[in-house]
């Protein structure tokens, strides 16, 4: 059986504060994108085995793919193993959530090779036991979150949408990002954090400015409709930048060369390092993508999703 594990970008993501077991609670809008790595999946006898196409990734439990296809079996009580053939296309540590996506493709296809019946809530019930994000890929296409993820609210199917994305030569690792956001936060006066909620932070808009629940609300109400993305690209938002901007000029100059050659907004996905600009047409993004410096390192030019296919 060969399914696709696609990427996601976010939208909107605001940082509410850190749970008592080390997780941050979000405000994020998830979509899926047509970058998307392949898997190969077969039945086997008693193992679970992987081989993937990239060196650098383990190949056991520490791979989010094995460790679905070993919960799911020691949840059914299966017998049978597996072996997963992953074809990587996602880079790692670009904010994209392939670890998180492959494990979510996994869940959803092993149980028809095995011709096994799982419910949608305990396939749920395992992704949330795997990842902050996983419950996300099961679904796919374009959802609000809250939680550390997991409560997701899917927003209506919206016309193809085109962006150029681009991966820096580096990644970053998701904990390593939200500790430097925590550090930040410490930095600040008690006054300032306080005040915070009230004052609001803003988000710079055509014709004025947002607050950044006024924008998370925006954006939401426009992708619900469909619209443009001349109308809301501008409102683009990553709380996340606070933390990377400082210590990696870099991505934020790639956010600043998207938006000099025409993009209507740029942004760092989730916890980076990749940013993405989203663009008018197709045809836009072909001349953007092609006017790129090379130097900002892996370029795709790539359209949304509106739900995970197998």
């Amino acid at each position: 059986m060969k399914v696709l594990a696609y990427a996601k970008v976010n939208w909107f993501l605001e940082v509410l504060g850190r749970r008592p077991d080390g997780y941050h609670r979000l405000t994020t809008i998830f979509q899926t994108v047509n970058l998307a790595d392949e898997l190969r999946l077969t039945s086997s006898t008693g193992r679970i085995t992987c081989r993937v196409s990239n060196p650098a990734l383990p190949t056991d439990t520490r791979n989010l793919a094995v460790r679905a296809a070993a919960l799911l079996r020691e949840t059914l009580g299966e017998r049978r193993g597996v072996h997963i053939e992953l074809v990587k296309r996602i880079p790692i540590g670009a904010g994209l959530g392939g670890g998180s996506s492959d494990a979510a493709a996994v869940l959803r296809a092993l149980p028809r090779l095995w011709r096994c019946h799982v419910s949608e809530k305990t396939l749920h019930r395992l992704s949330q036991r795997l990842g902050a994000d996983v419950p996300f890929f099961l679904r796919g296409g374009c959802c609000l979150a809250g939680g550390v993820g997991e409560r997701l609210t899917p927003l209506p199917p919206h016309p193809t949408w085109w962006l150029v994305l681009v991966k820096p030569a580096f990644g970053l690792p998701t904990q390593t990002v939200y500790r430097w956001f925590d550090e930040r936060q410490r930095l600040q006066s008690p006054i300032a954090i306080s005040l915070a909620p009230l004052r609001g932070e803003r988000v710079g808009v055509r014709g004025g400015s947002l607050t950044a629940r006024q924008s998370a609300t925006t954006i939401r109400t426009v992708l619900a409709r469909g619209l443009p993305p001349s109308l809301w690209g501008a409102q683009l938002f990553n709380r996340l930048e606070e933390a990377v901007f400082p210590r990696y000029p870099e991505i934020a100059r790639i956010k600043a060369v998207f938006k000099s050659l025409g993009a209507v907004g740029a942004l760092m996905s989730g916890s980076g390092s990749a940013v993405y600009g989203v663009v008018r047409s197709r045809a836009q993004g072909e001349q953007l993508l092609t006017a790129l410096p090379r130097t900002v390192g892996q370029a795709w030019l790539l359209h949304t999703v509106n739900a995970s296919r197998g």
